[in-house]
């Protein structure tokens, strides 16, 4: 099965579904996209709902190919797109030159709202999963559920780190005391001049982002992931890369965690992307649980 799906997949680097179709639904705030794909036969109403990772979206490679894989073992799926703050946001990476004024509270609504989509499409087993900061998201939607009737999570290179990493992060890499960056931040959100300030996020560089935007995703607020997979009850599947140079402390955060409810699988050479054949040794551990 592994050769049939990586031959079909480097034939169809792109490969648009005969079953795929573009749907829209009203969101929290704003209008959302979304790629519902369709297998042919799938009896059980099996079906994964896929977020993409920080400012990107769900035509990226991992998620398109995620998709492919689903497809050909009848199960099916749904890529978003979260708005970051716009209506109806097309395929591409959100511009690191555009103001940044969105809030992570509401891509975690936007994935409720999707949740219901899939619900009232009569989907009986809904999974979730995520990549990288999508991952996250998952585990923090799936913990704000009255009724937690998801099937099963599945975080491929989840991003682990919390405010004491960033901070780290920030006065080795760009010499910015990020402590005295979130002070400033509050200060002005307090006295309500809160405004844009410009400087590193994420992977654009020297962005204007907006005070509460910038909070909303380098604070923690007991919302990182391993405050969070302290709390799962039902097996949570996580997959990092030894090659990985985004979420490269997740591995041994996770593995010193050693929570039952919690799979680790490291897949030796891959990146954060995980291209070709390292897909697929995710997948065949997706399609098990699954199928």
């Amino acid at each position: 099965m592994r050769f049939t799906i990586l031959f079909f997949l480097l034939l169809f680097p792109s490969f648009v579904f005969s079953e795929t179709k573009e749907v829209q639904i009203d969101g929290p705030t704003y209008k959302l996209n979304g790629l519902l794909t369709i297998s042919e036969n799938n009896p059980k109403k099996n079906i994964v709902l896929l977020v993409h990772g920080i400012l990107g979206h769900q035509k990226m490679e991992v998620i398109d190919n995620t998709k492919a894989i689903l497809y050909e073992n009848n199960i099916d799926s749904l890529s978003i797109n979260l708005s970051y703050g716009v209506p109806l946001r097309e395929n591409g990476f959100f511009p690191c030159d555009k103001d940044h004024n969105h809030n992570e509270s509401i891509s975690i609504k936007e994935i409720s709202y999707w949740h219901k989509f899939l619900i009232n499409n009569n989907y009986k087993n809904i999974y979730l999963l995520g990549h990288s900061r999508g991952a996250l998201n998952i585990t923090q939607y799936y913990l704000q559920m009255n009724k937690p009737d998801i099937k099963g999570v599945f975080l491929i290179a989840p991003t682990s780190k919390n405010v004491n990493d960033y901070i780290k992060i920030y006065k080795e890499t760009y010499s910015i005391n990020l402590e005295i960056k979130i002070s400033e931040m509050l200060d002005r959100i307090k006295k309500k001049k809160e405004g844009y300030t410009k400087i590193n996020f994420f992977h654009c560089e020297q962005a204007m982002v907006h005070d509460n935007t910038f909070l909303s995703y380098y604070q923690d607020n007991g919302k990182n992931l391993i405050d969070l997979l302290k709390k799962m009850s039902i097996p949570v599947f996580v997959f990092t890369a030894s090659e990985d140079n985004i979420a490269n402390l997740t591995f041994n955060k996770v593995k010193q965690l050693n929570h039952k409810t919690v799979k680790l699988t490291m897949i030796e050479g891959s990146g954060h992307m995980f291209r070709d054949l390292y897909l697929e040794e995710v997948m065949d551990t997706v399609l098990e649980i699954i199928q």
